[in-house]
């Protein structure tokens, strides 16, 4: 099993579905399941023999008493009424699904042995037990949840002004540290700063700077990474002098590297690289120009649009200033 591009256990964000637009997908699964839903409901109300017929083949029909569930994901799916109502769908759907799957499993196990009927009892039950295999999954292999989390934390709850929540996620991931990435101190001074908390933030900085080691991996990049992180957390508490050796020397690896490199696609890592330190060493016209350059020699789709989000992003970070 692959963990996708946010780090989780599922299969809307594994490669080629990551590229498309998150709101058409969500806008046509809403569609489909409330046509399905009322379809189901209207006939199972009615009764047509047709219909009677129908589901002794063993299609997998909606009884009128999950209708309301698969409603409500249409409605989460449709209307957005929360913040990550995706989200909240999908959750939903999962859960809608889970007791379709268990329903069906039921009432087929009951009915007359035909033979759709019994792979529709099969496949119902193979659902079940793959779910929860995947949820099993989750809960031992914590680097998904753990990703996902501290996304939340440093940035899809801030950018909604949910500070509070926020903070909770970063005490949370202290409090079980194996939900805990390289970058999770850095973002929780950065939010703690936002909140006025400094002498908070600044104690998360002393403690985590001596902490910022690297895996030495051949290709360099944890080097990089780890000397761009060293060199924002000097940079907040007021050691530009510190900061500016740490952003140096990680530039100075890049540029290295690049020269090493004749992979397009590792170049473009390579550039965005350089362009996550200039942003964080403040010269954004810059990390502009090294982000351009990277989306030029991206060749993947998922490259390239992770690149225009994040030059999206910088845009608003300097129309902001």
């Amino acid at each position: 099993m692959e963990i996708n591009t946010q780090g989780e256990f599922n299969f809307h964000n594994i490669g080629a579905f990551d590229a498309l637009n998150r709101s058409w997908l969500h806008y046509i699964i809403g569609v489909l399941v409330i046509v399905w839903a009322s379809v189901s409901a209207w006939f199972a109300w009615s009764r047509p023999a047709w219909w009677v017929r129908l589901e002794q083949t063993g299609v997998p029909v909606i009884k009128l008493y999950l209708v309301p569930l698969f409603l409500a994901v249409s409605y989460i799916f449709l209307a957005k009424p929360l913040p990550h109502s995706g989200e909240l769908g999908e959750s939903l759907l999962a859960l809608a699904t889970l007791t379709w799957a268990i329903d069906l499993y039921v009432r087929m196990r009951r009915a007359v042995p035909t033979t759709g009927m019994r792979r529709l009892a099969c496949v119902s039950g193979a659902y079940v037990v793959v779910l929860f295999m995947t949820a099993a999954l989750v809960s031992i292999v914590p680097g998904g949840l753990g990703k996902r989390q501290n996304v939340l934390a440093a940035s899809s709850y801030p950018a909604l002004g949910m500070y509070e929540q926020a903070e909770e996620i970063f005490v949370f991931i202290r409090e079980e540290p194996r939900y805990e990435r390289p970058e999770t101190r850095l973002n929780h001074a950065r939010l703690l700063f936002e909140l006025g908390r400094v002498s908070e933030g600044r104690a998360i900085l002393e403690e985590a700077i001596p902490l910022q080691t690297s895996s030495a991996r051949s290709d360099g990049s944890d080097e990089v990474a780890r000397l761009r992180r060293r060199g924002a957390m000097h940079e907040l508490l007021g050691e530009g002098a510190l900061a500016r050796r740490d952003f140096e020397a990680s530039l100075k690896i890049d540029t290295a590297r690049l020269d090493a490199s004749a992979a397009a696609e590792e170049q473009a890592l390579i550039h965005w690289s350089r362009a996550k330190t200039l942003r964080e060493a403040g010269d954004f016209a810059a990390a502009l120009d090294a982000a351009k350059l990277a989306q030029d020699s991206a060749v993947s789709a998922k490259l390239a649009g992770d690149l225009a989000r994040w030059i999206s992003d910088l845009d608003g970070e300097v129309r902001a200033q």
